[in-house]
């Protein structure tokens, strides 16, 4: 009897936990953009792909995420002659969290 209520508490609260999971993990994101990428990618500043702007992010997507990761990790000039630093400017971000930035500035507002 105790192993059925296990499992029946394990299927009804393991998928809430999935998307609490998944919630903190969107905001812990969100203010990592908003410390680090903000600045460049949300005020505006020209020949900067912004966040939202599908038009720029799909152009830029064609390339494929891998060169999108290595132009945030390494460091990029693009055609408007604005410099990506490295590592999003944040020499403290690990690979992961710089990835997890691309993949969010990729998705839609």
């Amino acid at each position: 009897m105790f192993l059925r209520y296990v499992i029946l508490v394990i299927t009804v609260f393991a998928p809430q936990c999935v998307v609490a999971e998944k919630f903190a993990d969107d905001i812990a994101t969100r203010s990592l953009y908003q410390h680090n990428c903000f600045t460049c990618h949300g005020t505006g500043l020209p020949g900067v792909p912004q966040k939202g702007d599908s038009t720029e992010w799909q152009r830029r997507a064609l390339q494929g995420k891998a060169v999108l990761y290595q132009h945030a990790l390494e460091g990029f000039i693009g055609d408007s002659d604005m410099l990506m630093p490295p590592m999003g400017g944040n020499a403290e971000l690990s690979e992961t969290q710089v990835r997890q930035l691309v993949d969010y500035m990729l998705e839609e507002p």
